[in-house]
């Protein structure tokens, strides 16, 4: 493996995407992973660019790949939210997600990975009713909901 030059593809994937060569960017992020399939980034980003197709089936897959390579990556939970939100609506997003487990989740990985930030609070990625679970941690989902992206440069 040679992780320096999964990571140069992934960083000419970026390029390329802020290019507006989503093409480009798709085959770098899909090249690293053939160089590195352990390096969870490259999953992410090309999820993104999934997410952006609205081919949410392959983001979801290429989030759940980032997950399992690297467990507290919050930009991951919280876009596959998204992604599910988006394929099954909100309602069966939240039953299907494991709820607790996945605001319980996102909220220790923002908080791992972003010790001293100070977050404003956004909108809940679902708006659950009076009655929902998930009432009680609105808080935790508004954390989950906020854009990573211009963080997720840094890992």
């Amino acid at each position: 493996m040679e992780p320096n030059r999964a990571m140069a593809y992934c960083s000419r994937g970026v390029a390329y995407y802020r290019l507006g060569e989503i093409q480009n960017a798709h085959s770098d992020y899909t090249r690293a992973i053939e160089i590195d399939p352990n390096l969870a980034i490259p999953y992410y980003r090309r999820g993104f660019l999934h997410y952006l197709a609205k081919d949410y089936t392959s983001a979801i897959a290429d989030y759940n790949r980032a997950i399992a390579l690297k467990p507290d990556f919050a930009l991951a939970y919280s876009n596959r939210g998204y992604a599910y939100r988006d394929l099954y609506g909100e309602q069966e997003a939240v039953n299907g997600l494991g709820e607790q487990e996945q605001i319980g989740r996102c909220h220790n990985a923002i908080q791992r990975q972003f010790p001293q930030r100070q977050f404003p609070q956004r909108r809940p990625l679902v708006k659950p009713g009076p009655s929902h679970p998930a009432n009680a941690s609105a808080s935790h989902w508004r954390l989950c909901s906020l854009d990573w992206e211009t963080n997720s440069s840094r890992k």
